[in-house]
Formats: structure tokens, sequence, C-alpha cells
């Protein structure tokens, strides 16, 4: 392999590494984008019974 051959190996390669680290991160915050949104809602449904005296989990003491 020419000194050209590997510098076009090894910028392909990068490449394919950034194109990689890139999605792998885009995966990563829309899945925490996703389970904020999910609690966030999980919370405001409680709230909202709450707020109508709803009883929602039973505590026996």
């Amino acid at each position: 392999m020419s000194n050209k051959d590997i510098k076009l190996h090894s910028n392909f390669i990068s490449d394919i590494k950034k194109i990689i680290t890139t999605a792998r991160n885009s995966a990563i915050r829309s899945v925490d984008f996703e389970r904020v949104k999910m609690y966030w809602k999980l919370g405001e449904r409680i709230f909202v019974e709450e707020q109508q005296g709803v009883r929602i989990f039973r505590t026996e003491m």
C-alpha cells in the first residue's frame, strides 16, 4: 500500500467512526429525552389524581 492509499484508508476509517459516534450520541440523547418526558407525564398524572382526592396507592399501617 502506498502512503496515499494508507492516508485514504485512514480517512475512511476516521469518517466511519465519526458517523457511528454521532449516531450513537444522538440515540442516547433521544432516549434520555423520551425518558424525561415519560417521568414528567407520570408525575403529572399522579398529581392530577392526587388533586382530585383519589387515593392511588394503598398504604397499610
